[in-house]
């Protein structure tokens, strides 16, 4: 359950395809390239700025971050994607997405969510978000 002094924590699919195939994973081509998050939900609309994310490839948790826009239509984020990644990824109006700060996990760090779902509020692992998030952000802070 969410303690007082944790952040809301949304999960977003990395993988783009109807099926959700493996090779379909857009975390580091796309997601990481431009730091954003987005789904085809207006749910998206949702998550504030401020709040986490836990970012998924199938079941796996690969990296968690923190939303640093409100999310919005994906046209409406101040992006500049290729030409191939406009046509494959920006263009459908009805993805809605956020920019995000995130961090990358460690092997040892990742760990499973069996949630469906491109997007969703995902309490049920927010401690462990929260407190990865506040390690990698101590660790970031001190190697700076």
């Amino acid at each position: 359950m969410e303690g007082n002094s944790n952040k809301k924590v949304w999960k977003f699919g990395s993988r783009w395809s109807e099926n959700g195939t493996y090779d379909s994973c857009i975390a580091d081509t796309v997601f990481n390239r431009y730091n954003i998050a987005f789904s085809y939900t207006h749910a998206v609309l949702d998550a504030n700025a401020g709040d986490l994310i836990a970012l998924a490839n199938g079941w796996t948790i690969v990296a968690i971050g923190e939303i640093l826009s409100q999310p919005d239509e994906i046209k409406n984020l101040s992006i500049k994607p290729t030409p191939q990644d406009q046509k494959n990824y920006f263009d459908d109006e009805n993805v809605c997405g956020c920019i995000v700060h995130y961090y990358w996990l460690s092997p040892e760090d990742r760990f499973e969510y069996c949630r469906r779902g491109k997007f969703c509020h995902a309490p049920q692992i927010a401690d462990r978000v929260n407190s990865l998030f506040k390690k990698y952000n101590a660790l970031n802070n001190s190697n700076m």
